[in-house]
């Protein structure tokens, strides 16, 4: 029977309380087979985010030739079930770059950046959608001085969305973070998380913990270090709770991911010298704790990472696609890494758990794809 539960709120952008089952039990094994099932979503599309629905997947896409951003759904087997949802720019503004999707538990909620003509400055927008993809209403802007903003994150803790996207302020470049009503509201003023004199080179990302957020971006200038992993702590309102800590070792070769499982956060990037990848345990108050390591491929481009339950599922792509490595309460590996998605040249991709399986939304030079593996 299924029954509503609880997703640690990290990348999965469909965190809060829903009415299926997501977790897959500390353990499975998330093996590809003939029933894998991997279906071509959109031709030419770039930078998926993925949420999940009670009987839907949704799948928010940047189109360049648009420019405009797309959101397609399926159903749990991967398979559309209606025609995409284009959100175009406007005479002053364009799409540009990755959008962030998320759902409420009765509708969705898409972050987008657009480029204002003619000025270095982005709009930060929020679309609300119902469940069958039609919008609802008029966008609302997050902010409209982002200098060279870039791709958002967008994650939804029970009763408010936290959103966060990289910006410039000349002569600083910042990770920003803003909380988000369900009907696209702006609960309060933009706050920049990294220190100020700082240079953040990021596309922050955030995790809810059941009391506050935590948002993890790299910043190279606060210890003179290359590419440190840092981690500052917000409440639901946008007031910082404790500023960054650091929570790696200089070298961090990809941007960092988070998720959150009950108990503690992950924090996964890939690592210089030696190339590796890092799987970090983090408490609560950004103290680390237990760190594991394994030698990867040197392509690694994106990482991702979830919480199912008290488990974990960490990603990442490379040069022979995207690999999957799981982990128990602890963050002990209970199983090697495994090629979900035999795809070489993949770009970018997102990753959510639902229903006994993966979902792998990603691109690569030619489409948005989505691949779902069962996992036993």
């Amino acid at each position: 029977m299924r029954a509503a539960a609880w997703l640690g709120c990290g990348l999965v952008a469909a965190c809060g309380r829903i009415d299926f089952d997501p977790v897959i039990p500390s353990g499975s094994t998330c093996v590809p087979s003939s029933a894998t099932q991997t279906t071509a979503l959109a031709p030419g599309g770039r930078y998926p985010s993925l949420a999940i629905m009670p009987d839907r997947v949704a799948v928010a896409y940047w189109l360049p030739s648009g420019p405009e951003l797309g959101i397609r759904l399926t159903d749990h087997a991967g398979m559309p079930v209606a025609q995409a949802t284009l959100l175009p720019g406007t005479s002053a503004a364009a799409n540009v770059g990755a959008p962030a999707i998320g759902w409420t538990g009765t509708e969705l909620g898409v972050l987008r950046s657009l480029a204002q003509m003619g000025t270095p400055n982005h709009d930060v927008r929020f679309t609300r959608l119902d469940g069958s993809g039609a919008v609802i209403g008029p966008d609302t802007t997050v902010t409209s001085s982002a200098f060279g903003a870039g791709p958002a994150r967008l994650a939804w803790n029970g009763g408010r969305f936290g959103a966060s996207w990289p910006a410039s302020v000349v002569p600083e470049t910042g990770a920003w973070f803003a909380p988000i009503g369900a009907d696209g509201t702006r609960l309060a003023a933009g706050v920049q998380l990294n220190a100020l004199g700082s240079d953040c080179t990021c596309r922050p990302e955030l995790a809810w913990n059941g009391a506050e957020w935590a948002v993890v971006f790299i910043d190279d200038s606060l210890t003179g270090s290359p590419s440190d992993v840092w981690l500052t702590r917000v409440d639901q309102d946008g007031n910082v709770v404790a500023s960054e800590v650091s929570v790696s070792e200089p070298g961090a070769l990809t941007l960092p991911a988070i998720a959150w499982n009950g108990a503690r956060y992950a924090v996964v990037w890939s690592q210089l010298n030696p190339v590796e990848m890092v799987v970090q345990d983090v408490e609560s108050d950004g103290t680390r704790g237990i760190t594991t390591r394994r030698p990867v491929d040197a392509g690694v481009t994106f990482v991702r990472v979830v919480a199912s339950g008290d488990a974990f599922f960490v990603a990442w792509s490379d040069s022979q696609g995207i690999e999957l490595w799981s982990f128990d309460s602890t963050l002990a590996p209970t199983a090697a890494p495994m090629l979900i998605v035999g795809a070489p040249g993949v770009a970018a991709f997102d990753l959510a758990v639902a229903d006994g399986a993966v979902f792998v939304a990603w691109n690569d030079a030619s489409t948005v794809a989505l691949t779902r593996v069962a996992c036993e």
